[in-house]
């Protein structure tokens, strides 16, 4: 994000009015300021990013609250049956919650299946097993807020080739060798991050759904090998 700001500032030919010359100095000044953007965009991707991953390809839910209900997309139902099973036998599914799970129509299914997950999650933790499923969960993190950052790097650039060009129109010099040199890396930066946008969405989903399917699994060959 700074280094969008910075090089969309630039373009306009001044330089940062932070920038010291001074390299301690500035690098107290980045650090704070990486700090502060850091937690703005693990911010906006929580409250934002992931809302719109969870609308596009989760039906507006997390996985968790869909993967023990019947005829959903994120878990065959071979799998989904066993899991069910050692959740009836280790975790204390009641059968009656069980059944409620066949039945997706049920409100309550979803609040139950995320509720296992969650049971799955702790143990799993507890017990020290499950790396990919962390490691999944880190890296579906870790693209949420790419793909936040590519959003608003996308708003920078954008902004910025269009204030170039009512700069061109205000001083009516439509050269294109004017026009090159200051208007189309913005625009091409602005096309490329907004694809990556998109592009870092796709990633967070794959990762977030296959960290809810390594959790169960860790938890099922847990009890396969204490078999």
């Amino acid at each position: 994000m700074i280094w969008a700001i910075t090089i969309a500032v630039k373009s306009f030919g001044v330089f940062p009015p932070l920038k010291t010359d001074n390299i301690v100095i500035d690098s107290l000044i980045f650090i704070v300021l990486a700090f502060v953007v850091g937690h703005f965009v693990q911010f906006r991707s929580r409250e934002k990013t992931q809302e719109t991953i969870k609308k596009k390809f989760w039906n507006g839910t997390f996985v968790s609250n869909q993967f023990l209900i019947k005829d959903n997309k994120f878990c065959p139902d071979f799998k989904r049956q066993r899991y069910i099973q050692l959740l009836q036998e280790h975790f204390n599914l009641k059968s009656a919650d069980a059944q409620i799970l066949e039945t997706p129509e049920n409100p309550e299914a979803k609040t139950i299946s995320d509720g296992m997950y969650r049971s799955c999650l702790t143990f799993i933790t507890d017990q020290k097993i499950g790396e990919k499923a962390t490691k999944a969960n880190e890296y579906y993190n870790f693209f949420r807020g790419l793909s936040t950052t590519s959003f608003y790097s996308t708003i920078v650039f954008g902004i910025s080739f269009i204030a170039i060009l009512v700069q061109r129109f205000a001083e009516s010099n439509f050269s294109f060798n004017a026009f090159y040199k200051s208007a189309l890396i913005p625009f091409l930066l602005a096309i490329f991050f907004g694809y990556a946008t998109r592009a870092f969405q796709i990633r967070a989903k794959q990762r977030g759904e296959l960290h809810v399917a390594e959790v169960f699994d860790s938890m099922a060959g847990y009890f396969s090998k204490e078999s």
